[in-house]
């Protein structure tokens, strides 16, 4: 045996070992009967279940990380006896998989799963007491299963059932589940959620509700750098400094942690070291089409204190914070348009109110093509106004400034060709001595 033979078999054997302490939930939680006793099935996705085999070597696109032969997805097609290897039934089919009754033994259930990050859509949810409480879905959208626990120490001794589920309408690349070896364990995977009752939202968007599932403990949890509870993020956004606080909203994709339409997250600290998550500032309009084209997305931008009460929305002493933001929509002819939205917060960037229903503050710019993102707002001081500057793009990419005294209507100023860039700045530095210098880094 070489060296290389030798790592792989201590490899496989550690991964064996790995819940050493754990012990299935009951009879045919792992699927190995090759059938669903002890699961009571519903819908069209439940039919062809449970799937044979590693379906994605079968296509030789990788592999699905099972346990053993046998295991749920929901948009496969083969049972062994029924269909083909690495046959699919596509993402159109729904169902759920209700488990017969068991007893919480151990501090966490433990199981992998794959496919969609939207647990709006698909996941695993336990019931308790009668209550189907939320759990989780995949973390990343894909096909290889992921390890995961569900915490349920404060549950242990009371009787429970798993439900495994895929209500996902997205006819997409991803509207799917897949689920296997549901063990019941005294160890936990390095991702934990923590089941919660399904809290009403006010939209599918405005998920932050939903993140008190998950805590800032786990092993791999960043404690230095700001992380989303749950969810992917990007380009911190509008960060300012108003009383006492600091403001940072990024782009944030509030159903998973893949890509997605954009949010605005929201998060305050008093030190610049220590954050707190609040409910997102602003999230895509309605009837976003991610594969269409990112339409009624929110992207990047900025904000600013209203220091003068420009916009006339300021409550007592508290300064009022203004944003402009990138959104997106169609055209007549079905072409994704960019233009800037603007929002306002009169309660310490807690909660923001859109203006204008979300229309456009600043429009698409007729004329230019691409891209036109990334609003940079701030007051300039000398010309008592103030200032927008954004990439326009095209084939002759330029930046474009506007002016406001309103914070309302903007009026074009200039613009400075061939300089464009994604999440431009502009301020105003002494030069030679001469503060009322500008410069564009």
């Amino acid at each position: 045996m070489n060296y290389a033979s030798k790592i792989l078999t201590l490899f496989t054997c550690l991964a064996g070992f790995a819940n050493a302490g754990s012990q299935p939930l009951f009879e045919n939680s792992d699927f190995e009967k090759g059938d669903l006793t002890n699961w009571t099935a519903e819908g069209d996705a439940m039919i062809m279940q449970p799937t044979k085999g590693d379906q994605m070597q079968a296509r030789k696109q990788g592999s699905t990380n099972i346990q053993g032969e046998y295991w749920i997805g929901t948009d496969e097609k083969y049972t062994g006896k029924k269909g083909r290897p690495a046959m699919k039934q596509g993402n159109a089919p729904m169902g759920r998989l209700v488990s017969k009754e068991f007893t919480i033994s151990k501090p966490y259930i433990n199981f992998r799963i794959a496919g969609s990050d939207d647990h709006n859509g698909v996941g695993v949810n336990l019931i308790i007491d009668g209550q189907e409480l939320m759990g989780t879905s995949s973390l990343n959208r894909g096909e290889t299963m992921s390890p995961i626990s569900l915490d349920v120490r404060k549950y242990q001794g009371k009787k429970a059932q798993i439900v495994i589920f895929d209500q996902d309408q997205d006819q997409g690349h991803f509207g799917f589940v897949s689920v296997d070896d549901f063990q019941a364990s005294k160890q936990a995977n390095k991702t934990v959620f923590i089941p919660i009752k399904k809290p009403k939202l006010k939209n599918e968007w405005a998920t932050f509700p939903e993140y008190k599932r998950v805590g800032y403990d786990q092993t791999l949890r960043p404690q230095f750098h700001f992380t989303s509870r749950i969810g992917w993020l990007n380009d911190p956004n509008g960060m300012v400094y108003s009383d006492g606080e600091w403001f940072m909203y990024f782009q944030h994709y509030s159903k998973g942690n893949a890509n997605g339409p954009k949010s605005w997250g929201s998060s305050v600290s008093t030190n610049l070291m220590n954050w707190k998550q609040f409910d997102h500032a602003i999230n895509p309009y309605d009837n976003v089409m991610w594969e269409g084209g990112n339409k009624h997305a929110i992207w990047s931008g900025s904000a600013v204190v209203d220091i003068n009460n420009a916009l006339g929305k300021q409550k007592a002493d508290t300064k009022t914070l203004f944003a402009l933001y990138t959104a997106t929509h169609s055209n007549k002819e079905k072409q994704v348009e960019f233009f800037q939205g603007g929002m306002y917060s009169t309660d310490k960037g807690r909660t923001w109110t859109i203006i204008n229903d979300g229309k456009p503050v600043i429009p698409h710019q007729k004329g230019r093509s691409g891209s036109q993102r990334d609003p940079r707002i701030f007051y300039y001081e000398l010309g008592g106004y103030y200032v927008t500057i954004m990439m326009i793009g095209g084939k002759d990419r330029a930046v474009r400034l506007w002016k406001s005294e309103d914070l309302l209507n903007w009026e074009f100023m200039s613009d400075i060709p061939n300089k464009a860039a994604e999440c431009i700045d502009m301020y105003t530095v002494a030069v030679d001595g001469n503060p009322n210098k500008v410069i564009c880094p």
